[in-house]
């Protein structure tokens, strides 16, 4: 009867631990997913006059990047700060601020759907696959902007503005959540085009090819923890 008892107490114990495990590990995906998609506007040491400086340096470091794909993230950064730049204007009722972050925003956007336009996937097996995995890495930064501009929306809820104000700052965000819709469409059709070609390289099925940017999907997933801990590493030390 001990025995049995003691039996009873570990198979508990070790059920408890088990769904612990699974909560924690829930509570850090959820975490990481607002982590990706909230700004913490403090914790970046950013308000209307410092979001300047931050954005001329990122500008800097654009200058000197040479590389399309890498260009592409660094505009997305820096339209990710005008997106910030806008919300913290709107949080101090300053539509003259809003509407100039939105207006710099859209030129960014555009310049990025011109970049995104020319990426070339290459013609082999090896330089497919890593167009593959540029184009979905590129894919959950450009599902995440949509996520700020969601945001940016929802804050504009609480700004006090006149109605014409308001009228036109929601006609700017409607466009940057157009730009961005299309952002999305072009990165699938670039992704379908990559499919198309790994077919005839690689002599693949439909379904095969599809699976191969299948696993690249899964693989650019449970990398999305190390990049938002390196995110949040970066904020604390800019």
């Amino acid at each position: 009867m001990k025995t049995l008892s003691i039996i009873l107490m570990t198979i508990m114990m070790i059920a408890t631990f088990a769904t612990a495990l699974v909560l924690a590990e829930d509570n850090q995906t959820t975490a990481a997913v607002n982590s990706s998609v909230q700004d913490n506007e403090q914790g970046l040491g950013l308000n209307e006059s410092a979001s300047n400086g931050k954005i001329a340096w990122k500008q800097m470091g654009l200058w000197f990047t040479f590389n399309q794909e890498k260009k592409v993230e660094k505009e997305l950064e820096l339209a990710k700060l005008r997106l910030i730049q806008a919300k913290i204007a709107a949080g101090n009722n300053n539509s003259e601020a809003m509407n100039k972050a939105l207006d710099a925003h859209d030129k960014i956007m555009n310049r990025i759907q011109d970049k995104i336009n020319k990426l070339e996937s290459g013609s082999d097996v090896k330089a497919l696959n890593d167009s593959a995995t540029k184009l979905i890495g590129l894919e959950r930064a450009i599902q995440v902007h949509e996520q700020r501009i969601t945001f940016l929306s929802n804050a504009l809820e609480n700004a006090n503005l006149t109605d014409a104000q308001r009228a036109k700052i929601e006609s700017k965000i409607s466009k940057a959540q157009n730009v961005t819709d299309k952002l999305s469409e072009l990165n699938a059709e670039k992704k379908d085009k990559i499919k198309t070609k790994l077919m005839a390289v690689g002599n693949l099925t439909d379904k095969e090819a599809q699976k191969i940017i299948e696993n690249h999907g899964e693989k650019a997933k449970n990398s999305k923890g190390k990049n938002v801990k390196d995110s949040e590493n970066e904020s604390e030390t800019e």
